[in-house]
């Protein structure tokens, strides 16, 4: 499927409001939506097209799930403009956030490298309820490492501190993948309720339940992807200076990704010493981090780009298709007739 085909239910919406057919925008608009569910910068535009209708009531609906809806319009651009970053010229205080299961123990010792300083875990500190001050806890000689989502406490901490953000994510599909075998592994306590869950039905429908969100207990729990997105829209819209990593960057082609983003946090690198952290945060090199934690090493492996492919199902496929739309488009992952979304390097969708 292609970018045109996808945007087609939103343009006959529109040329349909153009020529005055409202009946038929409506339509259109509805149809729109749900193919992409996740598109705030789209629904947001059908709202206000509606608005302007002689019923500009039919717009309410439509405003409200744009304001639900996260807007990753502005990321392409960002990503394609991390080449030409500029050097602070003088190293910066940083943040490593990494969404679970995306490669924060592979961030944590890249950072370590490029920094000389020591990754910071707060294991105490929930991912979604990080407390101001934080950042007063952690040595000098240490980086935060985290799953953290932004609340406005987190978000002035990071800024009078003068923290940059360094954020990595992955293909939400291998996300979903990763968090699957973690959760049905050994590392996971027999009596995790996510666990159970999981485990109590066929991979397929496990799988299908972290896609599109599943009940535990008296909480409705939202699938991985929409959770996964979220997080990186609001990162992206926090007012803070960030760098945003794909995880299959720093697999395939490291020595592209780490001089910018060394330039970032103000620690240019040699090329010598850039094919020196390469070679240290191999794949098959043990990871500082993990050894540190105490991250058995086999958990490493479940890091391979692509496992998605032999793992999604078609009604998987499907599954993921309409929750997601073509949102991860605009993360880095061209959409692929075939096979899905897969990850295009540094060229992104036009």
């Amino acid at each position: 499927m292609n970018a045109h085909e996808i945007e087609s239910p939103l343009t006959t919406g529109v040329a349909a409001a153009q020529s005055g057919d409202w009946s038929q925008a409506l339509e259109a608009f509805q149809a729109a939506v749900t193919a992409e569910p996740l598109d705030g910068a789209a629904i947001g535009r059908m709202a206000a097209i509606l608005a302007e209708s002689p019923h500009p009531q039919l717009a309410t609906p439509f405003r409200r799930l744009a304001e639900l809806a996260p807007d990753l319009s502005a990321l392409p651009g960002h990503l394609a403009s991390r080449m030409t970053i500029a050097d602070p010229g003088r190293p910066v205080p940083f943040t490593a956030l990494a969404f679970p299961k995306c490669g924060t123990h592979l961030l944590s010792d890249l950072l370590q490298h490029v920094s000389g300083l020591t990754g910071h875990w707060t294991p105490e500190v929930s991912a979604n309820r990080v407390p101001g001050g934080i950042l007063q806890r952690i040595p000098r000689s240490h980086f935060p490492v985290g799953h953290w989502f932004p609340n406005p406490d987190l978000l002035t901490d990071l800024e009078t501190h003068g923290h940059r953000l360094v954020i990595l994510y992955r293909d939400p599909r291998d996300q979903v993948v990763s968090f699957y075998f973690y959760y049905t592994g050994p590392a996971v306590n027999p009596d995790n309720p996510i666990r159970k869950l999981l485990l109590e039905v066929p991979r397929e429908e496990a799988l299908g339940r972290l896609i599109q969100g599943f009940r535990a207990g008296p909480r409705r729990l939202p699938g991985q992807p929409r959770n996964l997105i979220n997080w990186v829209h609001e990162w992206l819209h926090g007012g803070l200076p960030v760098f945003f990593v794909r995880y299959e960057e720093l697999w395939n082609n490291p020595w592209e990704i780490l001089p910018p983003l060394a330039r970032f946090l103000g620690r240019p690198l040699a090329p010598e010493r850039v094919e020196a952290i390469v070679r240290a945060i191999a794949f098959d090199e043990p990871s500082p981090t993990m050894q540190r934690l105490g991250v058995p090493a086999q958990l490493k492996h479940q890091g391979v780009p692509g496992q998605w492919h032999d793992q999604f199902s078609a009604r998987n496929r499907s599954q993921y298709r309409a929750v997601t739309g073509h949102v991860p488009a605009m993360m880095g992952y061209a959409i692929d007739a075939d096979r899905g979304t897969t990850f295009t390097g540094h060229s992104l969708p036009e």
